[in-house]
């Protein structure tokens, strides 16, 4: 890089900053926030991003939850399974 900012650049920093403040200070999904920088995101399967970006307690704390627990997607996997006939 060149050492001067493009506006995508600036306006992304921007956007955090305001995030940031707006959250006490901090960012609420900060492993999130850098997925999107290096566009992991789009590389990544849903079960990763769900389950080790972002974190469960951040989520229960804004009244929101993961649809499905570890549970019940080892017995959705266990079902699918038994119905392959593999």
């Amino acid at each position: 890089m060149s050492g001067t900012t493009s506006e995508e650049e600036y306006s992304y920093r921007a956007r955090n900053a305001r995030k940031c403040l707006a959250q006490s200070d901090r960012l609420l999904f900060p492993a999130l926030e850098l997925a999107f920088v290096f566009h992991v995101i789009a590389h990544a399967p849903r079960e990763v991003i769900a389950h080790e970006i972002i974190p469960v307690g951040a989520l229960e704390d804004l009244g929101l939850s993961l649809l499905s627990s570890g549970k019940e997607r080892e017995m959705e996997r266990k079902t699918l399974q038994a119905r392959s006939g593999y």
